[in-house]
């Protein structure tokens, strides 16, 4: 059990203030789901961090990590840009109610985009190369993950009750445009240099 209580405290750590917690607080603080949210990003961190366990050396022989960086940076551009494009009009701010399979659904495939390639599922392979059995490492980055990230969703699910709903979305655009062109911008310095 050492591999997953050690894996368990390295993501934990690593997952403080990272991108993931963004996501957590923008998806609970949006769909007023937080159970939901919740579930969707439990299943997503328990299924990338178990292929990172599994899976990540394979992977990344097929997948060049310059693109799978930017196909993440245009995901998150594009979810600016939906984000921007489905602002809810001033009658609707009051309640922007979904229902719970659609906030876990897209929890889920927002989580599992977010940790393509992250130095979370990076530290993952790492671990599993260290450290037996792999799904030990695996289950154990999960709950790392999970336990940074509950209170984040269930903070931005109160918040979300005080604050202007607009604010939220507002915000949450701004955000993803900011990692979206941060991750494009890192992809041009690092392989620009290297040209």
């Amino acid at each position: 059990m050492e591999p997953l209580f050690i894996a368990m405290a390295i993501i934990a750590i690593a997952e403080l203030g990272d991108k993931t917690q963004l996501l957590a607080l923008m998806l609970s603080s949006r769909f007023r789901r937080p159970v939901a949210v919740a579930a969707g990003m439990s299943c997503a961190l328990i299924v990338m961090h178990l292929l990172a366990a599994f899976g990540g050396a394979w992977i990344e022989h097929f997948i060049p990590d310059r693109l799978l960086k930017s196909v993440v940076a245009i995901g998150f551009l594009l979810i600016a840009a939906w984000t921007v494009l489905s602002r809810a009009r001033p009658s609707d701010t009051a309640s922007v109610r979904v229902g719970a399979h659609s906030a876990f659904v897209t929890s889920l495939i927002a989580f599992v985009v977010m940790e393509m390639g992250d130095k979370s599922q990076l530290a993952t392979i790492g671990l599993a190369i260290a450290f037996e059995p792999a799904w030990q490492v695996g289950l154990g980055a999960a709950a790392g993950g999970i336990v940074v990230n509950l209170p984040v969703i269930w903070a931005g699910w109160k918040l979300e009750r005080r604050i202007p709903h607009r604010l939220f979305h507002w915000a949450s655009a701004i955000l993803f445009s900011i990692i979206g062109l941060w991750l494009l911008a890192e992809q041009v310095i690092l392989y620009g240099a290297s040209s």
